[in-house]
């Protein structure tokens, strides 16, 4: 048995009886100690496993085994054994409809339309001597929601753990348009099983949670256009990073959830190698297949023209020498004008290669090399009136602006700035995303006009900063799109759409919004001989729709930042106005998130106005004097007023008594 096998069956153990999130602690103590992550998995699994697997059978005589029965039997020995810590847990082990869709077979999943039935599958370990009592409740993300008791069932105790399969259903039509986590809490203990949303990655939490969705309301298409840069309209400039090609059946379904989260753009690797394979034949039916398919869900291409080829470079990974640099640039610049003629009509972004400034162009020129193939693109996409942007930016920091102000220097001598769209960058960072706005300011006065942000996230996992939790990321995604709304940056792209993988130690598989599909080769087991599909979202996909439900229609019209950290955007629409309100709270850590949130006083001159926060938790607040009192924390509030006048909004934050008036225009 290889380490991922030990692994697996360790996870499977602590979810039934300490918790997962406690083998994790449990390794990290050992890693401590020099050893490595697979030794520390090895010598746990001994330890719990080893000695079992290698003793001998041991059968007890015909005396002892009727002493043991006497005494199991004795009030005394029921004292006894309910004090010695008895265990109690709840595994969940499927979640959701199972409908039978094409090419997928079952599917499983934690979300639901509004008014549809959701199924839930529970495995109940109770350890304790006596009978439990389990009571099962409804709790909205977060905490501080309204808490519903769905069902309660009883599992016996006995001198052995007893295990019970239970099954009931949930009607969504009861229920408001939220995300909740399932909580269980077994009568006469103080456990509250399944309540940890600030814990670190743990696919196991995801299924716990149950979220009720319904359909966005189709905006008008040609308000978000069918070419260039979109306007600064939510959410129309929003989108997510995938990673397929010629969708499968399930990947086509994973469209569906693409554009019911709100996102209307996606951007996907347009590679080279694998659509030009001999000299001047291209095949791009994959990439056709992918488009046609995004256009039937309104969905726009952000494509990447990247990475090397073969063909006409010979370094490793297809990259260019220096005498090969004019040659390799001209058949880039053929191949990118041909793709351009292909998916005319599509509304495709075209972007110039991927994070240039890291590695790939070190041995070709660095930036001046890149600049040369940039320059060619350029002066062959413009004849094809294609919107392109470049050269995504590895980072905006002061380290990285080096590099950006010399490929604008080289594009400007080549006479082919002009013809590049907007900038595009990726703020990655280890702080929050609301650090990234002056950096913004910053790329702006190197004569930047236009610029967009085409890739940026937030892993919970592995060792990449920040660690956040699912909890935190689920609040910086939401906050990465109001920070680029508030910079007026129309172009939002979230990293990632899924989970890569569900490996601890891996930050790449953990930017996702949903998780990853291989979570059911997890819950398999459980129901042998089936074709199984699981697409969990995870909170991250929730604070997105509940962001875009909310503010859809609108734009940016006032932004302000106080000093002690909180952020307000006033958003306008035709009929109505937004008010987004949010603290940058501290880099959370994987156990804690966030902290206490601070007491701001809105003075907006109306009797009521509708408070909601990024997990779709409403509130009414009314006030005969228009004067509110609100709580700014890292899940962002939205405070909606219906409302087409003008009118001054005054904001106090009472903790630095500073007043400011804002007009909402």
């Amino acid at each position: 048995m290889d380490a991922r096998e030990e692994y697996e069956e360790l996870l499977r153990y602590y979810s039934m009886t300490r918790g997962a999130d406690r083998l994790e602690r449990d390794l990290a103590k050992l890693e401590e100690t020099g050893l490595s992550r697979d030794e520390a998995i090895h010598s746990i699994y001994e330890k719990l496993f080893g000695q079992k697997k290698r003793a001998k059978a041991y059968r007890p005589s015909k005396k002892v085994a009727i002493i043991l029965v006497l005494i199991a039997v004795s009030p005394a020995f029921y004292l006894l054994f309910s004090a010695i810590s008895p265990t109690v847990s709840a595994t969940l082990i499927y979640e959701g409809n199972w409908s039978r869709v094409s090419g997928l077979g079952l599917l499983g999943r934690n979300w639901f339309l509004k008014g549809e039935d959701c199924s839930m599958q529970f495995l109940i370990k109770n350890g304790y001597y006596r009978a439990l009592t389990f009571d099962v409740y409804l709790e909205q993300y977060g905490g501080g929601g309204k808490i519903d008791k769905i069902a309660n069932f009883t599992v016996n105790g006995g001198i052995f753990p007893v295990y019970k399969r239970v099954n009931f259903s949930v009607s969504t039509a009861d229920l408001n348009v939220s995300l909740y986590q399932v909580v269980i809490h077994p009568e006469g203990t103080s456990l509250y099983i399944g309540r940890d949303p600030s814990s670190q990655y743990n696919f196991l939490t995801y299924p716990w949670l149950l979220a009720v969705i319904e359909p966005l309301p189709n905006l008008p298409a040609n308000q978000g256009g069918v070419h260039g840069i979109p306007p600064l309209v939510v959410p129309y400039g929003l989108g997510v990073n995938i990673h397929f090609i010629a969708p499968s059946q399930r990947e086509l379904f994973e469209l569906g959830m693409i554009e019911q989260a709100g996102f209307r753009f996606i951007r996907m690797d347009f590679c080279w190698g694998c659509t030009e394979g001999e000299k001047g034949i291209y095949d791009f039916s994959a990439y056709q297949a992918l488009t046609a398919a995004l256009k039937a869900h309104r969905i726009r291409p952000l494509y990447i023209l990247d990475y090397g080829n073969s063909l006409y470079g010979s370094d490793p990974g297809g990259m260019p020498t220096l005498s090969q640099l004019i040659n390799y640039s001209r058949a880039y610049a053929d191949w990118a004008s041909n793709a351009s003629v292909v998916f005319k009509g599509y509304g495709v972004i075209w972007e110039i290669w991927n994070e240039p400034n890291g590695n790939s162009w070190g041995e070709s020129g660095g930036v001046n090399g890149y600049s040369t193939l940039a320059t060619y693109a350029l002066k062959a996409l413009s004849k094809e009136n294609a919107t392109v942007v470049a050269p995504a930016l590895a980072g905006i920091s002061s380290a990285d602006f080096g590099w950006l102000s010399s490929f604008l220097a080289d594009l400007n001598s080549s006479g082919t700035l002009g013809l590049l769209t907007a900038v595009s960058v990726h703020p990655y960072r280890p702080t929050p995303p609301e650090t990234a706005i002056s950096d913004y300011s910053a790329v702006r006065s190197m004569g930047v006009k236009d610029l967009i942000e085409s890739e940026w996230g937030y892993t919970i996992g592995g060792s990449e900063s920040p660690l956040t939790s699912v909890l935190g990321q689920a609040d910086y995604y939401a906050r990465i799109y109001l920070t680029n709304l508030y910079s007026k940056v129309p172009v939002t792209i979230l990293y990632d759409w899924r989970d890569d993988g569900w490996d601890l130690a891996n930050s790449e598989d953990d930017y996702g919004i949903i998780a990853s599909p291989s979570m059911g080769s997890y819950f398999s087991k459980y129901f042998p001989g089936q074709n199984l599909t699981y697409l969990f979202i995870k909170p991250s996909y929730y604070s997105v729709y509940t962001t875009v439900r909310v503010l859809q229609g609108l734009s940016p019209k006032r932004a302000v930042n106080f000093s002690d950290g909180v952020y307000e955007l006033i958003l306008k629409g035709s009929n109505r106005q937004v008010i987004a309100i949010w603290s940058d709270s501290p880099v959370p850590s994987p156990v804690t998130y966030g902290s206490a949130p601070v007491p701001v006083t809105l003075d907006l001159g109306v009797a009521s106005v509708t408070g909601i926060n990024a997990f779709g938790q409403v509130e009414r607040l009314y006030s005969s004097s228009g004067v509110f009192e609100v709580g700014a924390g890292p899940t962002p509030l939205y405070l909606m007023i219906n409302s087409t006048q003008y009118r001054w909004v005054a904001i106090r934050l009472i903790r630095r008594k500073f007043l400011a008036y804002v007009r909402v225009k």
